[in-house]
């Protein structure tokens, strides 16, 4: 739907008649139904009424309630990201849950919020509930897995051993169960629950899995050309490296990789933890 307001202020403020835009690419009479009755014309005809107007189309259009709520969720992904869970709260806090469409939408909706407000205000309790009410839904998705994996983190946080072990091992099942689509259409997600999984499997002292599952997440955002997390990622595969194969050149390298890879990316704990375990192997920070 057009933004009639808008595209009649535009117009003027450009020094267009009706007639004058509309020459060589409509008719006046199409000009006078956007502005009097906000009727949208074929894209066609907008963009070339956008470059006359040297304005991008979107100030002209009047979004659906679907797409302001597709971009809200893109704008809460990357502060999500970014580790900014109250601007995540205050993001998606201008909706209700009834106002998300699909189940697609829903589920992500739920999943940003529920995560927040466990990692803002270590609210365990809240986390269990909102991750399994991601689960009771019959749609599989990448958030099925995020959630799935969040609830082993939260049981763990809350030393209940067997129902960690429950959801954590579902897990793997359902990364095969994803599409390689799902995988690259969301890769910050993806490479969150391999590291979550990587890091699990090193705690519990399951040293393969957790190299095969660093190496895993590391060769995957090699591919995709992304740095997100993979200091992470190289700073895990260093600590089960160590403890299969001892204090080999190969976990110097993953270590000084990991480190540096941290200070670019400003990872602090990481740069911190990868720092200790170089002083302890004799390897220069340069400091």
């Amino acid at each position: 739907m057009i933004n009639s307001k808008a595209f009649k202020t535009i117009r003027k403020a450009k020094g267009y008649t009706q007639k004058s835009l509309a020459k060589g690419i409509t008719t006046q009479g199409t000009i006078s139904r956007m502005e009097k009755s906000s009727v949208e014309p074929s894209r066609k005809i907008m963009d070339s009424l956008a470059d006359r107007l040297e304005v991008d189309v979107n100030d002209l259009i009047v979004h659906g309630q679907a797409e302001q709520v597709t971009q809200s969720l893109k704008k809460a992904d990357n502060l999500y990201k970014n580790y900014e869970y109250q601007q995540v709260l205050d993001e998606l806090n201008k909706y209700t849950p009834v106002e998300f469409s699909n189940i697609s939408a829903d589920v992500h909706y739920t999943f940003l919020k529920t995560a927040s407000q466990v990692w803002l205000n270590h609210d365990l309790s809240e986390g269990i509930f909102g991750f399994n009410t991601i689960l009771q839904k019959n749609e599989f998705s990448i958030y099925t897995v995020l959630a799935t994996m969040e609830l082993a983190v939260v049981y763990t946080y809350q030393k209940n051993k067997a129902r960690a072990e429950y959801y954590v091992a579902q897990v793997p099942e359902q990364l095969n169960r994803l599409s390689d689509e799902a995988k690259h259409l969301d890769p910050f997600w993806y490479a969150i629950i391999v590291e979550n999984l990587a890091r699990y499997y090193l705690h519990s002292a399951r040293l393969k899995a957790s190299q095969f599952y660093a190496k895993s997440l590391i060769d995957f955002l090699n591919e995709i050309n992304s740095s997100y997390n993979l200091e992470s990622a190289y700073l895990t595969l260093s600590s089960a490296t160590s403890e299969l194969d001892g204090n080999t050149q190969a976990v110097k390298r993953q270590l000084i990789t990991a480190w540096t890879l941290a200070l670019n990316a400003n990872n602090e704990p990481v740069a911190k933890e990868a720092a200790k375990q170089m002083t302890i192997l004799h390897i220069s920070t340069f400091d």
